[in-house]
């Protein structure tokens, strides 16, 4: 069930996933209509976001694999120059007769987990992965690297779900370029037709960016929903940790 979730009488706006490092906030909400729907031809002209303090920048895009008759599901991505994981993010949908608003608290959401990594094993690499955040739609390694070269190529972690029937996902993130230095980027990584088919990799497009605390984060966006009481454990590089 979401985490937050308010209506209006008419319309039924939800908080279905968050995943935020403090400086790159995603966050997946769901718009339900009881009746006629009626949405904004360009999303990002269909929601106010407000987190207490100036952002860097805002996207919002539209999820129609995700979508389920009147229930339309968005993708609001933000982000700072200044770290926010401890203000609120406030979301209202526009043009509404009657208010429709959420506000979001980023730091410690029960809309996702967040798990450590033990540092220590990565002594002297050049890059230290130090927490995983997950979602039910995507996935967020946090991590930091040593001195290195512009267009350095760093191999990243292998990283999987270890569910609670046995079975296993991995995770591919791909490969991050341009280490050592701000900025951002992403690509597919695969594309082979049918989102919602099982054989398809759970995560089909990565992103990357360093942020100006000095930490990179790259993030994995799913071909479907998960749930995350059905997740027994992430795998890093063999190491099992318990989700919780």
């Amino acid at each position: 069930s979401p985490h937050i979730s308010v209506s209006n009488g008419a319309r039924t706006l939800a908080v279905e996933s968050v995943l935020s490092d403090g400086y790159k906030t995603d966050i997946v909400v769901s718009l339900e209509s009881s009746k006629n729907d009626k949405t904004a031809k360009d999303p990002i002209d269909l929601f106010s976001v407000d987190c207490g303090q100036e952002y860097g920048s805002y996207a919002c895009n539209s999820l129609p694999d995700f979508d389920k008759g009147k229930k339309h599901y968005y993708d609001i991505k933000l982000t700072s120059l200044k770290n926010y994981i401890s203000e609120t993010v406030n979301i209202s949908v526009n043009n509404e007769e009657k208010p429709l608003k959420v506000s979001v608290p980023l730091e410690h959401s029960t809309a996702s987990k967040t798990i450590s990594i033990d540092t220590e094993l990565y002594k002297g690499k050049a890059y230290k992965p130090e927490s995983v955040e997950l979602s039910p739609l995507g996935v967020m390694l946090i991590g930091s690297e040593g001195k290195l070269s512009e267009n350095t190529e760093v191999t990243l972690p292998d990283i999987a779900l270890l569910m609670k029937d046995g079975s296993k996902e991995d995770l591919d993130l791909g490969g991050m370029v341009d280490f050592g230095t701000e900025g951002s980027g992403g690509g597919v990584v695969v594309d082979d037709g049918g989102l919602f088919n099982r054989s398809t990799p759970l995560v089909t497009e990565s992103a990357w960016n360093r942020n100006p605390g000095k930490k990179d984060v790259i993030a994995g966006y799913f071909s479907r929903i998960i749930d995350l009481d059905n997740v027994k454990a992430v795998l890093v590089d063999g190491t099992e940790y318990t989700v919780k």
